[in-house]
């Protein structure tokens, strides 16, 4: 077993808890249990990359469709999309390490790079979610204010990328071929733990208190702001701001939540492991079970969409209308013959609210 196999994303060190090659008995214990649990991990991946590759495909075409009238939080939350499917890039590899017995066989430039860039676009994923957090507050408190605005889109998903590559640097670094497995020892004991530390409060420190503050002081605004009545007009228009507004919010606040459950017991295993808890083959065992269910959260955010998010169901739903009536066209059209119609023409695929 590998350290970048059960780690997608925390400092660590698996020199001293590698598999006993010399014990044939223990080992085929050993073996026998891990393939069951190789079983389940197998069966978490392959459902991985059918609900994160479709779902957020599904996100990245809709907004796509509809770029010309998407608002900045949907934009951002495109970008989500795009971190997510990036991160479950990697799932084919883990299969095949699984079905490898945990040996790598793609050489050390895939072992660098594919696990430092999968696990700097786990960091990315965070680190919009908390952009949009951001983005969601100053758009609520300060409804009158200037929208952000290209410029500022295009700098806050730049930032985003230099610090989750910045951050993963040292894990490309020292994560390398070490025999048949991939994985990553520090120079010292000492920067093993500093680096967990970073990773810890970049993952979930710094993030959690930011949308902590955040969705709390959006909650009290969208409660208490009076709705302005100046004419019935006025009146309708706010409340279906917000009405839009909380939908936004309660979406954003099941994602966080969704996403702490599924990677929370990776990490903390990590830093209690690093500062001293104790090894061995059944710990091990037990991250790999944790690192599973890491990958879930990629296929998370678009089936929250689907179940919550009415504009991309409608989105969703007229992109399928839309191809039918294309194959209809196709089908019925002569085969050489001149069609005008656009097929799209008739169905607009409706995504973004310009109350968001």
């Amino acid at each position: 077993m590998n350290c970048s196999l059960s780690n997608a994303s925390a400092a660590c060190n698996f020199s001293n808890i590698l598999p006993n090659t010399t014990s044939s008995s223990t080992d085929t214990a050993a073996t026998t249990v891990l393939n069951d649990k190789q079983k389940v991990r197998i069966f978490i991946y392959v459902l991985s990359i059918i609900l994160s590759w479709i779902g957020n495909s599904l996100v990245i075409l809709v907004s796509y469709l509809n770029r010309q009238s998407l608002s900045s939080c949907r934009i951002l939350m495109a970008h989500l999309a795009i971190t997510n499917l990036l991160f479950s890039v990697r799932l084919p590899f883990q299969i095949r390490i699984e079905l490898n017995h945990g040996a790598w066989e793609w050489g050390v430039w895939y072992c660098k790079v594919m696990h430092g860039f999968s696990s700097a676009s786990l960091l990315a994923s965070i680190e919009t979610v908390t952009v949009i957090a951001i983005e969601r507050y100053r758009g609520i408190s300060k409804p009158y204010a200037p929208k952000w605005t290209k410029t500022h889109l295009i700098a806050s998903i730049v930032l985003v990328w230099l610090v989750a590559l910045i951050t993963y640097t040292p894990y490309m670094y020292y994560i390398n071929i070490h025999g048949t497995y991939c994985y990553d020892i520090y120079p010292t004991p000492t920067a093993q733990k500093v680096y967990s530390i970073v990773l810890f409060t970049f993952r979930y420190v710094i993030p959690l208190t930011i949308l902590s503050y955040c969705y709390f002081t959006i909650g009290l605004i969208v409660h208490r702001r009076p709705t302005r009545v100046s004419t019935h007009q006025n009146q309708t228009t706010e409340n279906f701001r917000k009405r839009e507004n909380i939908r936004i919010i309660r979406i954003l606040v099941i994602i966080v939540v969704a996403f702490a459950l599924l990677t929370a017991p990776t990490s903390i295993w990590w830093l209690w492991y690093d500062f001293g808890g104790s090894g061995g083959a059944v710990a091990l065992d037990l991250i790999e079970v944790f690192a599973a269910f890491l990958y879930l959260h990629s296929a998370i955010n678009p089936i929250i969409y689907g179940i919550m998010d009415k504009q991309f169901k409608k989105g969703v739903s007229d992109l399928f209308a839309m191809v039918c009536k294309c194959c209809s066209s196709a089908r019925n059209s002569p085969l050489n013959g001149d069609n005008h119609n656009d097929p799209s023409s008739g169905k607009v695929v409706t995504f973004a609210s310009k109350a968001v």
